[in-house]
């Protein structure tokens, strides 16, 4: 079995970070390599390259879609997840609702344009959110321009603009508008996973998936860390600080969560109807020939994702003429065609 001439292909063993953490595969460190290094080695083959779309963004509506069918009353209101879907209006300035992001891969590409900012650097920043990171305060810094404190969101813009503040403010200042919506989102999420420790009678309320997607959370994740973040949250007078990074951590394991929980389902499937899987990613597998549409159904009736699992087949990059890692990628490829042949 082989991708390429001089590349070797095998069958790994998989394994999990106990119950409730990501997959990864022994033997090898293909969920690493970069995409042109990926497309290299598969292209050409009977091989291809699947994972779940918006895996990070289907996890988090899926979420909220439990807690908002629990309608659970909570001190004086409902606790309702808000940022789900964009008004018209919205959607004509760019500003999108979370489950826009599931319908297009061009989605992005409409904040993007509307900020002038690469796709790239959009949908990092919208990951960043869907975490629970703060997106709307910006970075301290103090009277040498060095930054003190500072979060995804606006490192990630930094780093676009080369280290220059001014220009990362003001980009800063064109997206969070456009994000207004993700950010409703996001801030409920972390309340709900406030409350999932802060109040008894919330959590005996939840029931069915709800309760299967925050326990898997927590399964195999009850380290240190989520000790002593427990700890903080049911404790007295914790400042508002603390109890947002500890929320932050546990909604952090759910989404994980809910991800290996759809990749395990979607293992299993493949294994049962004679799929040879390759190589394993945290959200993908790389298999031979395709991936039949009843492992999908499978997938959608047994994961925690539900109906908002779906695969994509991920497209060949292609190479730049001008970038280092293709030239370099091209010229392997090459030598080792080369000494197939001579060996022939």
């Amino acid at each position: 079995m082989r991708k390429k001439p001089g590349f070797a292909s095998y069958v790994p063993v998989y394994h999990q970070v106990d119950c409730g953490g990501r997959w990864y595969e022994q033997g090898s460190a293909f969920q690493g390599l970069p995409g042109i290094v990926k497309a290299a080695l598969i292209q050409g083959t009977d091989q291809a390259n699947y994972d779940l779309r918006a895996c990070h963004v289907a996890a988090a509506v899926a979420l909220a879609g439990e807690i908002n069918s629990h309608a659970m009353y909570v001190g004086d209101e409902y606790l309702i997840i808000c940022g789900l879907d964009a008004s018209p209006e919205e959607m004509a300035e760019g500003v999108l609702g979370v489950r826009d992001l599931l319908k297009s891969k061009k989605s992005y590409d409409v904040i993007a344009e509307a900020v002038n900012l690469p796709r790239r650097v959009v949908k990092t920043c919208i990951i960043a959110c869907l975490y629970g990171v703060s997106a709307g305060s910006w970075m301290d810094v103090d009277d040498d321009g060095r930054v003190r404190r500072s979060t995804a969101v606006m490192e990630t813009l930094l780093e676009h603009h080369g280290g220059d503040i001014s220009a990362a403010r003001r980009s800063h200042k064109r997206l969070y508008p456009k994000l207004r919506n993700i950010v409703r989102f996001a801030e409920g999420l972390l309340r709900a996973m406030t409350l999932t420790m802060t109040n008894p009678q919330w959590w005996r309320r939840c029931r069915g998936r709800l309760r299967s997607m925050i326990m898997i959370g927590y399964n195999g994740n009850v380290t240190s860390a989520v000790r002593t973040t427990i700890t903080v949250l049911t404790g007295h007078d914790t400042p508002y600080a603390e109890r947002r990074a500890a929320a932050r951590r546990v909604l952090s394991h759910v989404l994980t969560g809910i991800e290996q929980d759809a990749i395990g389902h979607l293992l299993q499937s493949c294994k049962d109807h004679g799929v040879v899987v390759l190589h394993l990613e945290h959200d993908g597998l790389i298999v031979r020939g395709a991936i039949p549409a009843v492992c999908v159904d499978e997938m959608r009736r047994d994961s925690l994702l539900a109906a908002y699992a779906d695969l994509d087949v991920k497209p060949f990059p292609i190479a730049d003429a001008t970038d280092p890692l293709g030239r370099i990628v091209e010229r392997v490829l090459a030598v080792t065609t080369e000494a197939e042949n001579i060996q022939e």
